[in-house]
Formats: structure tokens, C-alpha cells, sequence
């Protein structure tokens, strides 16, 4: 088990950031805990009877509903509290309701059109290539989205 803690440590330091033994130390105490807090609370409802553990239930079911009552009724009927929200609190964001009068966007220089042919010819030939396909299939599989978009810019730029 100390081999495994001082191989995350070791990675840990090689990166220059202990957040990740952190995480992964918190991560067991965390498990830790909760395996404790499971054995103790198995261990308490084996001693009670059926009877008791029904009353036992009954009783947080019943302080639980009581306490959600209590708080939509205090919620409902404090107007001059402190605690009521206005309108003013929240931001309000603006939707354009009707997509399709959106705007033109102004097409930049004949560089923009240039520099995007030439990333797609690029991605391109590093399909063809028989080394270059790893990379290729990489990129595709981290952005799916990309080579579509470069396609729909080039085809963006060709017909403005």
C-alpha cells in the first residue's frame, strides 16, 4: 500500500503540484470514514428491534416533513423579512428570440481565408501519411468538431 502512495507522490513532484495526492489522500479518508460510519451504524441497528427501528423512523420522518413545512411557511408568509428576494437581485440576460435576423459578421482579410486553407491541407496530408495518421486520429478523436468547422470557414470564406 506505501508503494502505491509514494508512486502518486513521486508523480505528484515530477509535476510540481501535490493537488493530485491531496485529492487522492482525501479520497481515502473520505472512504475510510464512510466505511467506519457504516460499520458502527450496522452495528447499532443489530442491537434494536424491528419495533424500535420502526419508531426510529417514523420519528426522522416526521421531524424531516415538520422542518420542510416550517420553511416553506416561514418562506411564504415573511414579506417584510430580510430574507425575501427582489427582482433586482438577479441578473438578467438577454435571448435573441429570433435566430434567424442575427447579425453579419464582417469577414476579416484574405489572410484569415489563406491561414485556413493551409491548417485543413495540413490536416489533410497528415491523414495520407502512413505517420502522420496517429496524430491525425488523435486530434480528430480531442476535438471532433474541428475539421468540420475548418471545412465550414473555408466554404464561409469562398462564397463572401
Amino acid at each position: 500500500m506505501m508503494e502505491k502512495v509514494n508512486l502518486h507522490k513521486n508523480q505528484a513532484d515530477r509535476q510540481g503540484n501535490n493537488s493530485g495526492l491531496i485529492r487522492h489522500q482525501l479520497g481515502r479518508l473520505y472512504s475510510f470514514t464512510q466505511s467506519k460510519w457504516s460499520e458502527w451504524m450496522s452495528a447499532t441497528a443489530r442491537r434494536l428491534s424491528r419495533a424500535q427501528l420502526l419508531a426510529i423512523w417514523i420519528l426522522l420522518t416526521i421531524s424531516t416533513g415538520s422542518y420542510c413545512m416550517y420553511l416553506i411557511v416561514d418562506s411564504a408568509f415573511s414579506v417584510g423579512s430580510e430574507r425575501t428576494l427582489k427582482g433586482s437581485d438577479f441578473p438578467i440576460m438577454r435571448v435573441n428570440l429570433n435566430p434567424g435576423r442575427q447579425q453579419q459578421i464582417a469577414l476579416p482579410d484574405r489572410n484569415g481565408y489563406e491561414e485556413t486553407a493551409k491548417l485543413r491541407r495540413y490536416f489533410d496530408s497528415l491523414g495520407r501519411s502512413p505517420t502522420g495518421s496517429l496524430q491525425y486520429d488523435s486530434i480528430r478523436n480531442a476535438r471532433p468538431g474541428l475539421l468540420d468547422t475548418l471545412k465550414q470557414l473555408e466554404n464561409y470564406y469562398k462564397s463572401n
